[in-house]
């Protein structure tokens, strides 16, 4: 009868760690990612079958146990056994990793090894001390077999550049973000050299302030002013006929109307922004809907700003409307050189592309625009903003070349992140 109960508790763990626990682990990842809300209730839930399930195989098989029959023991039992068979088993998966057995890959092996962690922890609680020795030898066994595997595993070395991923260009007029490969030659973003010619950003918003809102004197015949409005501490001027106050800050300018109910409007744009295209949206000010600006809930205003989109922007909820033709700020000039392999993707997916030559096809994207060549398993592009000349574009996809070794070499390697053992793995080769 003994027997039958010491098989049916190893066992039954076995089952615990081997299948329920693993897929409890897959239930609970998928909660989070899906449903985040939700996952403490699903932890909640879990541990108390977890709990259950223990109570259960102790109360049919205690007296295998040291512990003995009373409940305040059984349960003393499913608390060293959860706790205890818990830590051994994500420890054990994770210096399994580290050694590169490969145990975590293979459901087979997570269901071996992952029942023998509560068993082995159950198994000092076992009576007999034949039975607990032998739990210490098998977890002694395992810790060796670990750590002679530990120490035979390599760490990621650093990795570095290879050939032929890698394509650079020098282009006229143009420095590379990046100098890694030089002042002038370079890959990735490029940016005009002279930076006076980048045009300034040119955009809208428009934000509604409730009664709430801190206010304070806007200075000499300019009313009050949001506390928290980017206009705040603007110098104001009133303007002609006494309904709008022009106000000129260091970043932006614009104007705030009142909207009823002692909300105020404010409408600013950075200072490229036309000073009468301001005060025209200003005076235009009104309730926003969901024909205005799709997807927006809740109380915003909108304003008509000819020539500009709108999108939802910031807090308070507002719309900030920028250039429909996308010809402001750096990404309208910047350029930007890359390489991917064939396989990796196609970069006219989301985009319009129409053939220019040989494996050269031209394309168009929202604010971009510029060139892929394919160059065998290859793909080169060069994509710009919509101030970025067309042929220049064309020019730079067809000078790009690949990086030489002598180029690839100035690139610093990158070196993984290390795991939590690579100190005993370096002890273990210093001393054994």
């Amino acid at each position: 009868m003994r027997g039958n109960r010491l098989f049916v508790q190893l066992g039954a763990l076995w089952l615990f760690g081997g299948v329920l626990v693993p897929t409890a682990v897959a239930a609970l990842t998928t909660l989070l990612w899906g449903a985040g809300d939700y996952v403490f209730v699903g932890l909640a839930v879990g541990l108390v079958l977890f709990a259950g399930y223990l109570l259960t195989v102790v109360t049919l098989t205690a007296p295998v146990t040291r512990l003995g029959a009373t409940v305040p023991a059984r349960l003393l039992w499913v608390v060293i056994v959860l706790v205890g068979g818990t830590v051994l088993w994500s420890q054990g998966w994770a210096f399994a990793d580290a050694a590169e057995l490969g145990i975590s890959h293979n459901p087979w092996w997570v269901a071996l090894f992952g029942g023998l962690a509560y068993a082995l922890v159950a198994g000092f609680l076992l009576r007999g001390w034949r039975l607990n020795l032998t739990a210490v030898g098998v977890l002694l066994a395992l810790t060796v077999g670990g750590l002679v595997a530990l120490r035979a595993a390599e760490p990621e070395e650093p990795a570095g550049v290879s050939h032929g991923a890698v394509y650079v260009v020098e282009i006229p007029g143009y420095t590379p973000s990046d100098d890694t490969y030089g002042d002038r030659i370079g890959t990735g973003p490029f940016m005009p050299t002279d930076r006076s010619t980048i045009p300034a950003l040119q955009y809208v918003n428009v934000f509604g302030y409730g009664p709430d809102n801190q206010r304070h004197p806007g200075g000499p015949g300019c009313g009050e002013t949001l506390f928290d409005s980017p206009l705040s501490s603007a110098e104001c001027t009133p303007e002609p006929g006494g309904n709008l106050v022009y106000r000129r800050g260091v970043i932006e300018h614009g104007y705030q109307v009142a909207a009823g109910s002692g909300s105020i409007v404010v409408v600013a744009g950075s200072l490229a922004v036309d000073r009468d295209l301001l005060r025209s949206a200003a005076r235009s000010v009104r309730a926003g809907t969901a024909t205005d600006v799709p997807n927006m809930t809740g109380t915003f205003y909108v304003a008509d700003v000819p020539g500009y989109l709108p999108q939802p922007f910031g807090m308070p909820p507002g719309v900030q409307y920028l250039r429909a033709d996308n010809k402001s700020g750096d990404r309208s000039v910047r350029i930007t050189v890359f390489a991917v392999r064939a396989d990796q993707g196609d970069q006219c997916f989301n985009s319009t592309c129409s053939p220019d030559g040989p494996d050269l096809k031209y394309l168009r994207r929202g604010d971009v625009h510029g060139y892929v060549q394919h160059r065998g398993d290859i793909i080169v592009s060069a994509e710009g903003g919509l101030l970025v000349d067309r042929e220049l574009l064309r020019r730079v996809v067809l000078d790009a070349r690949p990086a030489t070794d002598a180029e690839l070499l100035r690139v610093p390697p990158t070196t993984p992140p290390g795991d939590r053992y690579d100190r005993l793995r370096g002890w273990l080769r210093t001393n054994t």
